[in-house]
């Protein structure tokens, strides 16, 4: 009988950019909007754009990862 394989390792360095990312984002967040007002952007403006943002980041990592986020967790998403 063989022994079951470990899965290699995954970089943990990786975790602390994103971390590093998101901490970045939530910090210029204000200085962003408040740069948008003085310019005369509107709320709604402001939330529209920062969803389209989150949309193309999110888009981009399940395509960078080739998994949906409705298929569930371990099934790959078909490339078309």
């Amino acid at each position: 009988m063989t022994a079951a394989r470990k899965p290699p390792p995954k970089p943990h360095w990786l975790g602390y950019v994103l971390c590093l990312a998101a901490a970045a984002g939530f910090a210029l967040h204000t200085n962003f909007s408040r740069l948008s007002y003085d310019y005369g952007v509107d709320t709604i403006t402001i939330l529209t754009w920062r969803s389209y943002l989150s949309v193309l980041v999110f888009a981009a990592i399940f395509a960078l990862r080739r998994q949906s986020p409705w298929l569930g967790k371990g099934v790959r998403a078909p490339i078309c």
